[in-house]
């Protein structure tokens, strides 16, 4: 999680950096509630997620 805070990255990027250490690291929990939280509509296509 330091790499997705370090100080050169921009908020974007931050924000980026910690969505993806969440899915990559964190509990299932952790992942649930990220994506219940987000503000997109997700869908599963060709077993791929994708926003719609």
């Amino acid at each position: 999680m330091m790499k997705a805070t370090h100080k050169g990255y921009g908020k974007k990027n931050l924000i980026a950096g910690y969505v993806k250490y969440v899915l990559q690291e964190g509990s299932e929990f952790e992942k649930t509630r990220l994506i219940r939280n987000l503000n997109i509509k997700l869908a599963l296509q060709n077993k791929k997620l994708i926003s719609l």
